[in-house]
């Protein structure tokens, strides 16, 4: 078997009883990971009558339990008061092996923060299910603006004890903005200029996916 430049060969072969099924073990398959394998069946066996049998190649794949961010997702843009008043937590999607089942006692503690934007955040140790396997984890504390990177730590597993990788994911906690368009900032102004304008522009920016509510800047 051979995955990138690691290749393995069995050190035992045994018949399965009442078969034509070969059971070939003891590879040691430690500098594996994820994705392609290859198998490679020499040729020049033979059948009882010395037909000489041909070779072959075959291809399965070796996969590992993964998560992901779904509240934030990774890579988005959350407005601070949207994350630390409106809704405070963070939603993980657990993804078992195909065929298994994530082994739920296994995810607590699994989520934790770090980064500018994490603030003095510590996220709970045991979540709550959303929906399929799609968790809750609160939070105590308050995220400022900034990137926040969320450590989604190694060692959770499926019911057939396949333990997942350490993965990072990233998102950003921002704040609405305002800036002086007319006149522009720093820009010097004649007086009777301004006076006869009669008026100033303001820009408005809202957070990612928002608009801005015009009723809360009309003093």
């Amino acid at each position: 078997m051979t995955q990138n430049t690691t290749t393995v060969q069995a050190t035992a072969v045994a018949r399965i009883a009442g078969t034509n099924v070969f059971a070939f073990s003891g590879f040691n398959v430690t500098g594996f990971v994820t994705g392609a394998v290859t198998v490679t069946l020499a040729g020049n066996w033979t059948d009882s009558a010395n037909n000489s049998g041909a070779g072959a190649t075959a291809e399965y794949t070796m996969g590992a339990p993964s998560a992901d961010l779904a509240r934030p997702l990774s890579g988005e843009v959350i407005g601070k008061s949207e994350l630390n008043a409106i809704a405070r937590y963070l939603e993980v999607t657990f993804f078992p092996t195909a065929g298994n089942a994530l082994n739920v006692a296994s995810i607590e503690g699994k989520v934790s923060v770090d980064g500018d934007g994490a603030g003095d955040v510590a996220i709970a140790a045991v979540p709550i299910l959303v929906s399929g396997n799609t968790y809750r984890y609160g939070f105590t504390g308050s995220f400022t603006t900034g990137s926040v990177v969320v450590t989604l730590a190694a060692g959770w597993s499926d019911s057939a004890g396949n333990l997942a990788l350490e993965e990072f994911e990233i998102f950003t906690v921002d704040l609405p903005t305002a800036s002086l368009v007319l006149p522009a900032d720093g820009a010097t102004v004649g007086r009777d200029a301004l006076n006869g304008q009669q008026y100033i522009d303001v820009l408005y920016t809202p957070t990612v996916g928002n608009t801005v509510d015009a009723g809360t800047i009309q003093d």
